[in-house]
C-alpha cells in the first residue's frame, strides 16, 4: 500500500471541508467544555478515499465564536477499524471498500467523519501460475490473483469471482483455492469488472502397486443409457466397493468381479454437453485408482444431407446436437412449446464449439447478442381492425360463459318461417359495441327489409341523417340484393364446412334465416375500425342481456359516401371489404352458436380467429378459382386485392379483398416471431397472430391431407379448445408440430432453401411470392414511396451466425413464438457442436423445441 501522489491527495476530487459540532448529538449540549472548547471542526481533502491510500485529517478545536481554543492534544479513533484506521496524528489509511468512520474528540467534544472508500475498475489481473497439476486424492492449491488499476497500481480488497467449468474435475472456492475431483481437465477463471483470467487445471492420479489396472473397455464409445463392459486387474469382486467416474460423472457399477465391472451409464443429461472427445474413466477400489482413456459421446450425431430436415421434439433431444465434420449450412429454428401465453415468454442461450479433428476443443466462445429484429413500429392498415375486433371476441366468450341459454326442445324448421318480407320495417336494438356493456347498452333503430333470401336477410337502417350528415338509406338497394345473394348462394356452403349456422334457431326467432344489420352508427364504433361484428347477446333471452334481438345477427358498417370510385366512405371501397369480412362474421356466428347450443365454453379467441380467417380464404377460392395444395402465388388473389383500386387494371375490378389480411398478420408476426404468437397478442395492439394462428391451422390440415369440411366441423363441435383441439384433429403433439410449421414458415418457395421433406411446405400458398409482392405492391420494393410495414422481399431475417464458437443469447422466445439461426460451418474437419443452455446461469426451460433443416 502506499500514498497517493502529492499532486492529487487521495486521487480523488478537490480539497474539502467539514465542520460537524461536537457533542453528544445533534442539538445536543456536551456536560463539559474543556479549556472552552465548544466543538472540533475537522479538515480533510475528500471524504472519498481508495483502498491502500492515506490522506491527513486536522482536526482544530474552536469556541461558540469560532476562535482556537489551546486544548489538550486531539484524540483519534477509527469506528471501523476493519475498514479504515488512524492514527495519533491523524493519518487516515483506507483498507477495504466500503464506509469507514474516524474520531476526533477533545474531553467529551467530538466530531466524526464519514469516508466513502472505494476502488477504480479493474483494469488487468496476474495470477501466480498459468497451468496447474493436482495429484487425486486430495490435491489442492491456492492461487493467488491480484488485480490492478490502469496505472499498474494493486487494487486492494476487490471482489474476486471465481469459478471452475468443469465442476466435477475440480472445484474452486470463493478464495481461490482448487480442489481436485476427479480424473480430467478444467479451466478455473477469475473475474472482476468484466476482466478475467484463466489458468487451466489437470488432474491426475498417479498408479501405486495396488492400483485397479484397466485394460480394455467395451464397446469403444460409451453412449449415454448404455452398457460399458471394462476389463482389468485389481477391481473388488463387491459391486459398492468400485467407484466410477466417466468425465467426472458418476457411473453406477451393476455387476462386479476381480477382472471385470459392468457399468450402466446414466443419461445423457447427466453429463455436459460437449462435443464427442477421449475423456477419462476412472475406477476406484480399495486399492486404488484406475484409468484409462474412453470416447465419450453424449451429443446426439446429425449427418443431413442438404435438403434433409430433423425435428427434435423434447428438451432432451434438443439440448446437445453435433454435426457431422462437413463445410455446411444450416436453417435452425428454437421455438417455445409452452401451450399458453400465460406461461410467459422462456429464455435460453445457444452455445457454438467445435472439436478439431486432432481431438482439441477450441476455446474463446465470441459472444452474439440476440439480433434486434427491431418490430415495424407501421401497422399495416388492418392490425388496429383486427385488434378491436379480437377484443369484441374476447367479450364474447364472457357472455357465453354467464348466459343462460334457452332450454327448450329444439323444434323442426319451417321453411322461411317468420322471415320479413322485402321493405318490411322491423324494430332493432343495435348493441352499442364500444361499450364494455354492450350487452345492456342499445340504439333503437327502425330497419327496412333490403334483402330476404333462402338462408340470409339484409336490413338497412332507416335514419336519414346520422351526425348532422345524410346516409344512403333507400339509395342501395341493388347493392344489397347483389351482396345478399352471394352470401346465401357462396358464403351458406363455405359457413357449413364449420357447422349448421341456424342450430340455435329453434330456441331463438325460428325464422330459419341469418339477419346482417346495416348501419351508420356501426361506423361510429371504434372510429370506423371494426367493419362488422357479432355479439353473443343474441344468443339469449333479452331479460338477460336487454340489447338482445333473440336470434343470428350481424352488424355491419354502411358506406358514406355517394361518390363514384374507390374513395374512401364509398360503395366500390365498401363492397370490396365487406363482402369476405360478412364471411369472416358469418362464421362466428356459426360456431358461436355450435357450442352455446352444447353448453360449450366457446374456442380459444386465437384459434376462433385463425378458423374464421378460414372462412375467408373458402371465399377467395370461390371468387378467385384458387384450389387446395394450388400453391398459389402472388398473381392469384393478392395481385388483384392490391390493385382493385387502379383504374389502370379493370381485370381487378370489383375484386374484393380476401386474402391479404391473412398475409399482413403474418408478414407482422415473421418480423420478430420471438416476441410474438400464434396463440394470441403478446402486446396491447398485436393482431399479427389473425395471420400466424391461420398460417399453423392451414399449413396443418394440409400435411395430414385432412379433408377441410370434417376437420372444421369437428373443431367447432369438439368441445375441445386451442391445442388440445388441434392435437386431437389432426393426431399430431404440439411438440412436433412446433419445429416443422416454424421451418415451413422459414423456407417455404424461398430461393436456395429447398427442403427435401413436404411438411417443409405450405402446399396451398406461395408464401415467398406472396410476401414479395407485398412489398412490390404496397412497399419499399416498388418504390411505393409511402410509410409502409413491408420494407423488404420476405420479413423473417435469421440470426447469422459465423463462428464455429458463439454464445447467442435469446432473452425472450413467446409461446408459439420461435428464434431462427442461419449458422454455417466452414470447418470441414471439425466437428460443430449446438447446445441450448439455460440463460446466464438458469435452468433450460422444458418447453424448448428445435427444428433444423441443411440448407447448403
Amino acid at each position: 500500500m502506499r500514498p497517493p501522489p502529492a499532486d492529487r491527495p487521495g486521487r480523488i476530487g478537490p480539497w474539502a471541508l467539514l465542520l460537524i459540532a461536537g457533542g453528544l448529538g445533534a442539538g445536543c449540549e456536551p456536560p463539559v467544555k474543556p479549556s472552552g472548547v465548544r466543538r472540533v471542526e475537522l479538515f480533510v481533502p475528500s471524504t472519498e478515499l481508495r483502498p491502500g491510500f492515506e490522506i491527513r485529517a486536522t482536526a482544530t478545536p474552536v469556541d461558540e465564536n469560532g476562535f482556537l481554543v489551546e486544548s489538550p492534544p486531539v484524540k483519534w479513533r477509527s469506528l471501523t477499524p476493519s475498514t479504515i484506521s488512524v492514527d495519533e496524528e491523524g493519518l487516515v489509511r483506507a483498507l477495504a471498500p466500503g464506509v469507514g468512520v474516524i474520531r476526533a474528540s477533545v474531553g467529551s467534544v467530538a466530531a466524526h467523519l464519514a469516508f466513502t472508500l472505494v476502488n477504480p475498475p479493474v483494469a488487468s489481473i496476474t495470477v501466480d501460475v498459468d497451468t496447474i497439476l493436482l495429484s487425486l486424492p486430495g490435491g489442492t492449491r491456492t492461487l493467488a490473483a491480484v488485480p490492478f488499476d490502469t496505472d499498474g497500481i494493486e487494487i486492494i480488497g476487490a471482489p474476486l469471482d471465481w469459478s471452475s467449468s468443469a465442476a466435477r474435475i475440480a472445484t474452486v472456492t470463493a478464495t481461490g483455492q482448487v480442489i481436485a475431483l476427479a480424473v480430467g481437465g478444467t479451466s478455473v477463471t477469475v473475474q472482476a469488472d468484466g476482466v478475467e483470467r484463466v489458468v487451466a487445471v489437470f488432474v491426475e492420479a498417479p498408479p501405486s502397486a495396488t492400483s485397479p489396472v484397466i485394460s480394455g473397455i467395451a464397446p469403444s464409445i460409451a453412449l449415454p443409457g448404455a452398457t460399458l463392459i471394462v476389463n482389468g486387474t485389481g477391481f473388488s469382486g463387491n459391486e459398492s466397493a468400485n467407484t466410477v467416474l466417466i468425465d467426472g460423472t458418476a457411473v453406477p457399477v451393476t455387476a462386479a468381479s476381480g477382472t471385470q465391472l459392468i457399468l450402466a451409464l446414466p443419461p445423457a443429461a447427466s453429463w455436459p454437453c460437449e462435443p464427442t472427445r477421449t475423456v477419462s474413466l476412472q475406477v476406484t477400489s480399495p486399492g486404488g485408482i484406475g484409468v484409462a482413456p474412453v470416447m465419450l459421446q453424449v451429443a446426439t450425431q446429425r449427418a443431413l444431407a442438404v435438403g434433409q430436415s430433423v425435428s427434435l421434439t423434447t428438451v432432451g433431444e434438443a439440448r446437445c446436437t453435433e454435426f457431422a465434420p462437413t463445410v455446411a449450412r444450416y436453417l435452425v429454428t428454437v421455438p417455445n412449446a409452452a401451450r399458453s401465453l400465460g406461461s410467459g415468454p422462456m429464455a435460453l442461450s445457444v452455445r457454438g464449439t467445435t472439436l478439431a479433428a486432432a481431438g482439441a476443443q477450441q476455446q474463446g466462445a465470441t459472444h452474439i447478442a440476440s439480433l434486434s429484429t427491431s418490430p415495424r413500429t407501421v401497422p399495416s392498415r388492418t392490425a388496429r381492425r383486427d385488434a378491436l375486433h379480437a377484443r369484441l371476441l374476447d367479450a364474447n366468450r364472457v357472455v357465453a360463459a354467464t348466459g343462460t341459454s334457452a332450454r327448450r326442445a329444439l323444434a323442426p324448421r319451417t321453411a322461411n318461417a317468420a322471415a320479413p318480407a322485402v321493405g318490411s320495417i322491423v324494430q332493432l336494438r343495435v348493441p352499442l359495441l364500444d361499450q364494455p356493456n354492450f350487452c345492456t347498452n342499445f340504439s333503437l333503430v327502425g330497419a327496412r327489409t333490403v334483402y330476404s333470401g333462402a338462408k340470409v336477410v339484409l336490413l338497412e337502417d332507416t335514419i336519414p341523417l346520422f351526425g348532422g350528415v345524410p346516409t344512403l338509406t333507400g339509395q342501395m338497394d341493388v347493392d344489397y340484393q347483389t351482396l345478399g345473394a352471394e352470401l346465401d348462394a357462396t358464403v351458406w356452403p363455405i359457413l357449413e364446412t364449420f357447422g349448421d349456422p341456424l342450430v340455435m334457431d329453434s330456441r331463438l326467432d325460428d325464422n330459419g334465416r341469418i339477419l346482417v344489420v346495416f348501419s351508420p352508427r356501426v361506423n361510429t364504433f371504434f372510429s370506423g375500425a371494426v367493419m362488422a361484428a357479432v355479439v353473443n347477446c343474441d344468443f339469449f333471452a333479452r331479460a338477460q342481456f336487454p340489447s338482445s334481438n333473440v336470434g343470428e345477427y350481424v352488424y355491419a358498417q354502411v358506406p358514406t359516401s355517394p361518390d363514384v370510385g374507390f374513395g374512401a366512405g364509398t360503395r366500390a371501397r365498401w363492397m370490396h371489404e365487406i363482402r369476405a369480412t360478412l364471411a369472416h362474421e358469418l362464421k362466428h356466428v356459426t360456431s358461436y352458436a355450435e357450442r352455446i347450443v352444447r353448453g360449450q365454453p366457446l374456442e380459444e379467441s386465437w384459434l376462433e380467429e385463425a378458423t374464421a380467417r378460414h372462412a375467408e380464404e373458402l371465399f377467395a377460392r370461390a371468387i378467385f378459382g384458387t384450389t387446395r395444395f394450388g400453391d398459389h402465388d402472388v398473381t392469384a388473389t393478392l395481385e388483384c386485392e392490391l390493385r382493385a383500386s387502379d383504374p389502370a387494371y379493370p381485370a381487378c375490378a370489383g375484386k374484393p379483398r380476401a386474402m391479404r389480411p391473412h398475409l399482413e398478420g403474418l408478414w407482422s408476426f415473421l418480423d420478430d416471431p420471438t416476441a410474438r404468437s400464434p396463440l394470441g397478442p403478446t402486446a396491447p395492439g398485436d393482431a399479427s397472430f389473425y395471420g400466424s394462428a391461420w398460417s399453423l391451422t392451414r399449413w396443418l390440415i394440409d400435411q395430414e391431407f385432412l379433408a377441410e369440411s370434417a376437420f372444421f366441423t369437428a373443431m367447432t363441435t369438439s368441445g375441445q379448445s386451442g391445442i388440445e383441439n388441434l392435437q386431437s384433429r389432426s393426431g399430431r403433439s404440439w411438440d412436433e408440430i412446433l419445429p416443422e410449421w416454424s421451418l415451413a414458415l422459414a423456407t417455404d418457395d424461398r430461393s436456395g432453401m429447398t427442403p427435401n421433406s413436404l411438411r417443409l411446405r405450405f402446399l396451398s400458398w406461395n408464401l415467398a411470392s406472396l410476401f414479395r409482392g407485398l412489398c412490390d405492391l404496397e412497399g419499399t420494393c416498388g418504390d411505393a414511396g409511402s410509410v409502409t410495414p413491408f420494407v423488404r422481399e420476405h420479413p423473417l431475417r435469421a440470426t447469422p451466425i459465423l463462428q464455429s464458437e458463439f454464445l447467442l443469447e435469446l432473452p425472450s422466445v413467446a409461446p408459439g413464438g420461435f428464434a431462427v439461426l442461419d449458422l454455417q460451418v466452414t470447418g470441414g474437419t471439425s466437428r460443430q457442436l449446438l447446445e441450448l443452455k439455460g440463460f446466464r446461469g438458469a435452468a433450460l426451460p422444458s418447453t424448448v423445441r428445435l427444428g433444423i433443416l441443411r440448407i447448403e
